[in-house]
């Protein structure tokens, strides 16, 4: 590889040190306006880096090192996507508000436009090097480091909050909705490295996911429950047809055993201290030391895993690899057509209940040419609050605060972007998992183990639709899911291994 073909790859892996590591890092300022602080960095960082991977995706394409129709489908899905963006924007009240997005979040037109530009370049370009993910953990490991210590009290970062806001702020991330999302990418991320074939990377891989999984039993986002199962699922269908991947995926059972364990003698020898929600069931499981007996049961098998007792599991668990990453995507699915006809009671998941019906009936009162491309990007809280009567709905729950999406992503972009861009996102998504089990095919019948790359992106990508069932797209993860799914289009996978 020439100097000049590693410029991409290096210019890609700044853009990933500077918004995934750097940005849910930097409190300048405290929590004080911490949200919009991190949505600056990142709409300041995305206007450097997205002239860049055009002019550089552009010069790939017609100097011919970089074949237009091996990208044909991701780029005609790609431009659709951006043309029902430009659409929906088009029709907002507010074009200026649309293209920057709301104060405090950010998720206007621009960012997901730059977002679509960084998944072009992830799947074009080679990440150079095979520890690309190691800062970006390291990073989520600090976090994580700073949440499991707020949450017994130890203020390292927000000494002067009150106690009733100790529940919502936590770690560098600040609000727990965005660390909890941060922690359903970052955790898959960690648990691809125990299937590399490096050893360092299988090291910093266990210590970093003791570490997450730690902070995800105490952060007390029930939302995250749903993620980690679901990659727990994808990980033993996968033990269950590849032998190579059963002591990866008992080594990883091992660690979250471990965590849970960890995090219950915590609770028990300072009584009293832990601040977190009542309601965190993720703890709760946990104090009924279900950790010690999944250890157990994880080191038991690795004993038998190790004289080969585990080689003749049936070949048909192949296939249920596809079924389970098309059930994933359905479910996604399934829960908007749910929240759709279904009224929940209000106190439903921390009143996700309410908002969800408020943002079913806002929907149902678009005009059909809104229900096809939404209010704009980022002005589900504008639109709403310019229904009559919906302003007096909400303050009686919210008091002023503005509903700014549903705690939903598909039921937020339905009233978004509409249905025409739910439908784009999903398809987006469907391809690139579909385009990653080919490509998993691909390394099984070479005889070669799958690459760190491929799994993470897997994984990464399917629990964060799965966490963002019942959570918002935000700029602290959002930027990395499409990453990740960018990757799993690459036409070239052997370039990015990570384990290499």
């Amino acid at each position: 590889m020439t100097r000049t073909s590693r410029i991409p790859s290096i210019i890609l892996t700044l853009y990933i040190f500077v918004v995934f590591t750097l940005i849910p890092l930097a409190m300048p300022t405290g929590y004080k306006n911490l949200g919009e602080m991190k949505c600056s960095l990142f709409l300041k960082a995305a206007a450097v880096f997205t002239p860049l991977f055009l002019i550089l995706l552009i010069g790939a394409f017609i100097n011919g090192r970089t074949r237009l129709k091996d990208y044909r489908t991701l780029l005609t899905l790609t431009v659709i996507f951006a043309a029902n963006l430009l659409l929906s924007s088009a029709l907002s009240a507010d074009f200026q508000k649309s293209l920057s997005g709301s104060p405090g979040w950010r998720m206007g037109l621009f960012a997901f436009l730059a977002m679509l530009v960084s998944a072009l370049a992830a799947a074009v370009f080679n990440l150079p090097g095979g520890y690309i993910y190691l800062p970006l953990l390291a990073g989520a490991a600090a976090s994580s480091i700073i949440a499991a210590a707020n949450r017994f009290g130890l203020d390292l970062m927000m000494p002067h909050l009150s106690a009733e806001n100790r529940q919502d702020f936590i770690g560098t991330l600040g609000n727990i909705n965005w660390f909890a999302g941060f922690l359903a990418v970052t955790i898959p991320i960690a648990a691809s490295l125990l299937f590399s074939e490096n050893k360092k990377m299988k090291t910093a891989g266990s210590i970093t996911l003791f570490i997450l999984l730690t902070a995800a039993v105490l952060q007390g986002s029930n939302g995250l429950l749903p993620a980690l199962c679901a990659v727990c699922i994808v990980l033993f269908v996968l033990a269950a047809a590849d032998s190579a991947c059963q002591r990866p995926f008992l080594t990883m059972l091992l660690i979250l055993g471990a965590a849970m364990e960890a995090c219950a003698a915590a609770v028990l020898l300072f009584p009293g201290a832990y601040n977190g929600p009542a309601d965190n069931l993720f703890l709760r499981v946990a104090g009924f030391h279900i950790g010690l007996f999944i250890v157990g049961a994880a080191v038991l098998c690795l004993h038998f895993q190790k004289k080969g007792q585990f080689d003749n599991l049936p070949r048909a668990a192949k296939l249920l690899l596809p079924t389970v990453l098309t059930l994933a995507v359905l479910l996604s699915l399934v829960l908007l057509i749910i929240q759709l006809t279904v009224t929940l009671p209000r106190s439903f998941g921390t009143y996700r209940g309410f908002i969800w019906h408020v943002a079913k009936a806002g929907f149902k009162k678009l005009p059909f040419l809104n229900m096809l491309f939404g209010v704009g990007p980022d002005m589900m809280g504008d639109y709403l609050v310019s229904v009559p009567g919906f302003q007096e709905l909400i303050t009686s729950v919210y008091g002023n605060a503005k509903l700014l999406n549903a705690h939903s992503m598909l039921l937020t972009q339905l009233l978004n972007t509409g249905i025409l861009g739910v439908s784009s996102h999903l398809i987006l998504v469907t391809f690139a998992l579909r385009k990653g089990l080919t490509a998993l095919g691909a390394y099984k019948k070479k005889g070669s183990s799958e690459p760190t790359w491929l799994l993470a992106s897997l994984l990464g990508v399917i629990s964060y639709e799965i966490y963002m069932m019942f959570s918002f797209d935000q700029v602290t993860v959002t930027p990395l899911f499409y990453v990740l799914l960018g990757a799993l289009y690459s036409e070239n996978p052997s370039r990015t291994t990570v384990g290499s």
